[in-house]
C-alpha cells in the first residue's frame, strides 16, 4: 500500500520528528535522515518478500537487530554531524560508516539465504534450490547497480 491517507489513518503510534513507513507488513517510525540514507542506496526488487520464507532471519534475529542498531547510531552520528556542521571529511567517513555497515549487513543476510536456501542439504528439489539461486541473484544483480 502506498504512503497515504488509508496509511496513515491505521497507524496509531505517530512519533514527533519521526516518519512512518511501512517496509513489507511492518510499519516503522524512521527519522528523516535515515529514511534518506536507505532511499540513497534503495532499488525496488522484482519480487515480493512478503511470500518468501526467512527461518534464518528469525534464528538470527538478535544478531541482526543488533547491527541495526549500530547502522542507527552511525546514522544518528552522520545526522549530528550534519547538524553541528562539521566538516565535509567527516560528513564524508560517517557515510562510509553508514555504508560499509549497511554492507555488512547486506552480506550476512545474504551468506545466510545462500546456506539455507540455495546450499542447504535437505532441499531435495531442484525448482526449490534454483528458486533460492534465483532469488540471491536477483538480490546481486540490484546491489551491484
Amino acid at each position: 500500500m502506498p504512503l497515504g491517507t488509508s496509511f496513515l489513518s491505521s497507524y496509531s503510534a505517530l512519533v514527533p520528528g519521526y516518519l512512518p513507513v511501512r517496509i513489507g507488513g511492518v510499519i516503522a517510525n524512521i527519522q528523516p535522515v535515515a529514511l534518506f540514507c536507505c532511499l540513497l542506496y534503495y532499488t525496488p526488487l522484482p519480487y515480493n518478500f512478503d511470500c518468501l520464507p526467512m527461518s534464518h532471519i528469525t534464528h538470527n534475529k538478535a544478531k541482526l537487530l543488533g547491527r541495526v542498531r549500530r547502522i542507527r547510531g552511525q546514522v544518528e552520528a552522520l545526522e549530528r554531524a550534519l547538524d553541528t556542521d562539521k566538516g565535509c571529511a567527516e560528513v564524508l567517513h560517517q557515510i562510509a560508516a553508514v555504508r560499509g555497515a549497511t554492507n555488512g549487513l547486506m552480506a550476512e543476510v545474504m551468506e545466510d539465504h545462500m546456506h539455507m536456501h540455495v546450499a542447504n542439504p535437505d532441499i531435495t528439489s531442484d525448482a526449490e534450490r534454483n528458486q533460492g539461486a534465483n532469488e540471491l541473484m536477483d538480490v546481486i544483480r540490484t546491489y551491484l547497480k
